[in-house]
């Protein structure tokens, strides 16, 4: 991300080149002597871990599937919500590494601000620099799990890195950046903008399509977004959900009216509170401040304790070979919480860790342990 914006501010800046390469390059210096004490072991730790040896497959995994960046637009169709006592999520990711959403008007924001009026309006080369960042952020995301892998593989440390869908933050911050110049204006002062309208239209139609779309035929829709099918007696709560963005919406499609129609002051009013209340729905509803309940030692859970009072001589399990269950994992006795009750098992999860211990007690296979491994005495 740093990279992306020095190179843009460098092309758009060729008569003062010399004075960012000297800036840029002291400031990189300075990074990577201030970190030393951070990716030194980190770099040594992992020459010997299990991921030492890792090719660019194991990289390309998890990276972020596009049907999810609907979620950008409706954050609750795929379940999670608790506000609305929604089911837990039942996509095929894991809903805090594929939720992008950051509001309604910094999407509109997006949308709108690609016009060459808003060019003129915004200091030079600013619309050029987010817009690119945005590109940027969606190839490492996204590109990780297309042909382009083979390419992204080649960058130096990055392109073996996991989880590369996480780069979707990168879009999360441009449309930020966008948003504040939109509040801005720059040199707009009262003038309208017509792209801004068509934006807030835009946006209003894709959230009825999709909301039309889901009414008509849910399974139809969750097969598109390859989510898990989910009871009828779902539907009623996600498409509350789906008419709160909705409202939203038309929300702020009314802010973009009413810019050239109240005092600067007021219309800033307008849209603090439209953001706030945007956010805040999103967020009661979300992980964000409702988190899952972790098993503890006075109060391991039902599976624990009939785990422990059955459990002689030897150790236990957890079987879910596609993370069917991903809410409920935990609350089964997960093994790495199976420590708080002190009961012994033959699995984990560690993220990184040393090679040679992953291999003899296969501590990050999880939701991809089998059995037969038991029989061959691998534990």
């Amino acid at each position: 991300l740093s990279a992306t914006y020095a190179i843009v501010l460098l092309s758009l800046a060729t008569e003062n080149w010399r004075r960012l390469v000297t800036l840029g390059t002291a400031a990189i210096a300075a990074a990577i002597g201030l970190s030393a004490t951070v990716w030194l072991p980190a770099m040594k730790f992992i020459a010997v871990s299990q991921r030492a040896s890792l090719g660019s497959s194991f990289s390309a995994s998890y990276s972020y599937p596009p049907r999810a960046l609907l979620l950008g637009l409706l954050p609750y169709v795929e379940g999670g919500s608790k506000l609305f006592s929604q089911p837990s999520y039942f996509g095929q990711s894991n809903l805090p590494e594929v939720g992008l959403y950051i509001g309604l008007l910094p999407l509109l924001a997006v949308f709108a601000m690609g016009s060459k009026t808003w060019r003129q309006w915004l200091p030079a080369g600013e619309q050029r620099t987010w817009y690119v960042i945005i590109v940027v952020g969606l190839v490492l995301a996204i590109g990780a799990g297309t042909p382009l892998q083979h390419l992204i593989s080649h960058i130096p440390f990055y392109g073996k890195q996991r989880d590369q869908g996480r780069n979707i933050v990168d879009v999360d911050f441009a449309a930020a950046a966008l948003f504040a110049w939109w509040v801005d204006g720059g040199q707009r002062r009262r003038a309208k903008a017509r792209s801004d309208l068509t934006a807030g239209g835009v946006i209003i139609a894709m959230i009825l399509a999709v909301g039309i779309w889901f009414v008509a035929s849910p399974s139809t829709f969750w097969n598109a977004l390859r989510a898990f099918p989910q009871p009828s007696s779902a539907l009623g709560s996600l498409r509350a959900a789906v008419a709160i963005s909705a409202a939203f919406a038309l929300g702020a499609a009314a802010i973009v009216v009413a810019r050239s129609r109240i005092s600067r002051k007021s219309w800033l009013g307008l849209v603090t509170g439209f953001v706030l209340a945007d956010l805040a729905i999103f967020s009661a509803g979300s992980s964000l401040l409702f988190s899952q309940a972790i098993p503890t030692a006075n109060n391991p859970g039902q599976l624990l304790q009939i785990t422990a009072k059955n459990l002689s001589g030897g150790r236990y399990a957890v079987f879910d070979p596609d993370l069917f269950y991903p809410g409920a994992v935990v609350t089964a006795g997960e093994p790495d919480v199976g420590i708080v009750v002190g009961l012994p098992s033959v699995q984990g999860y560690g993220a990184i860790l040393d090679g040679r211990y992953a291999k003899l007690t296969e501590t990050h296979s999880r939701a991809f342990f089998a059995p037969n491994t038991l029989l061959r005495g691998e534990f």
